[in-house]
């Protein structure tokens, strides 16, 4: 009885906690479906604000792959214009470049031609120089050949001195030796010539008286006869001096003539020598002239050359800086272009995958799956894991194995700060 007793009280005891049981488990049942259904709503709300965020992320995209491929269209036409002006900078520099090149040949050639000139300038003046020399040398010769000339005509001078100082002594000594029988002969002759004239009157006056005349005419002739020789004597003496004096005279001319003749060659001797001074003068300052105008031309030839050398180095290290500067900015705009032309891929792979995440969350329906860290809902095609972890498999609940049917598809990975840091 009282075992009866206590299984019955125990059977009651175990009914009354079986139903409790059922009570806890009726009521946790209903709000483990309360909380699925708020759960559900909870997910449908946030599923349809994730398909506005997505479809707004989708027009964001759509937009910022507008902007982007009209940017990247831009840049990629400003690049072209950048690299086509490099390219015509290139090609205006190398231009400029063979244009320097050209001007410097000429300036090098030009510079060539007046050395060449100079050069010849200056064997010209050596030339004149050797010939200004040998004519000095032929000065010299032609001063010392009338030097001796002078001292021969010196020396003929003073021989003529000389024979004229011994005729003029002779000259003197015929003079003095011969003017006493001047004297005896002119007496002579006067009284002859007084007795003649007076013997004329006498004869022409009285013809008769010729007796009285006859020792007179005999004194006549005795007269002429002592005076014959005499006078032929006086003649011979008198051509001996007309002939003293011709030769005196023609002596004297010819000492005027070698004094004047010395006279003229000293002149002259003396007009070589200052001409031959004024000649050495001139040359010797035609040469220094010569000499200093061929070096200050030297020393500007070789101050424009080094002027024009450096010039043209300095601007071919500028072309050359600047043709490093154009290539620089050709590949630096070549590796934008390049990265432009990445960017622009990954964007569109990225819009892509966008698209198909889209196209998937509105071709499958919505299921209340839950993610592995049990906070958020995912979709029955696509399991959108949280932000905190990788992307799982979807967990399927055995209160919804019933009314719809499990689809198996590869989870999506969603990364936002790839689409914020873009």
């Amino acid at each position: 009885m009282s075992s009866s007793f206590r299984s019955d009280s125990d059977y009651t005891v175990d009914i009354e906690e079986l139903l409790q049981i059922g009570t806890m488990c009726r009521e946790r049942l209903e709000l483990d479906i309360k909380s699925l259904v708020e759960a559900r709503a909870e997910d449908k709300k946030y599923i349809q604000k994730l398909e506005r965020e997505l479809s707004n992320c989708s027009q964001e995209i759509e937009h910022l792959q507008d902007q982007l491929n009209l940017r990247n269209i831009e840049e990629l036409e400003n690049k072209e214009m950048e690299i086509e002006n490099s390219s015509l900078c290139v090609d205006q520099l190398e231009e400029s470049i063979s244009s320097i090149a050209l001007e410097s040949q000429c300036e090098i050639e030009s510079m060539r031609i007046d050395l060449m000139a100079l050069e010849q300038r200056c064997f010209e003046a050596k030339k004149f120089q050797e010939e200004a020399a040998h004519e000095k040398v032929m000065m010299d010769r032609l001063i010392e050949e009338f030097e001796i000339q002078f001292q021969e005509a010196q020396k003929m001078i003073s021989c003529l001195e000389e024979e004229n100082r011994e005729l003029r002594g002779r000259l003197g000594t015929s003079e003095s030796g011969a003017s006493i029988p001047y004297q005896k002969v002119e007496e002579n002759l006067g009284h002859w010539l007084e007795n003649k004239y007076s013997s004329q009157a006498a004869f022409q006056s009285s013809c008769s008286k010729r007796e009285s005349k006859l020792p007179a005419s005999k004194q006549m002739s005795t007269c002429e006869e002592v005076l014959g020789p005499l006078l032929s004597k006086l003649a011979v003496v008198a051509a001996s001096d007309e002939d003293l004096k011709a030769a005196m005279e023609k002596m004297l001319c010819q000492i005027h003539k070698s004094e004047l003749l010395v006279k003229q060659l000293k002149e002259e001797l003396i007009e070589e020598k200052c001409k031959a001074k004024e000649e050495a003068e001139d040359l010797t300052q035609e040469m220094a002239e010569l000499r200093y105008q061929t070096r200050d031309m030297l020393e500007q030839e070789c101050k424009r050359r080094a002027c024009i050398e450096q010039a043209s180095l300095q601007r071919i290290a500028e072309l050359e800086a600047q043709l490093r500067k154009e290539q620089k900015k050709s590949f630096i705009a070549v590796r934008h272009f390049r990265e432009a032309q990445k960017l622009a891929e990954s964007r569109s792979m990225e819009v892509h995958r966008l698209q198909n995440v889209l196209e998937g969350l509105m071709v499958y329906p919505q299921t209340n799956e839950v993610c592995t860290c049990g906070d958020c809902l995912i979709f029955r095609s696509t399991s959108i894991g949280c932000l905190s972890q990788e992307p799982v498999e979807p967990q399927v609940s055995e209160l919804d194995s019933a009314g719809h049917d499990i689809l198996s598809r590869k989870a999506i990975a969603w990364h936002p700060e790839e689409i914020h840091g873009s």
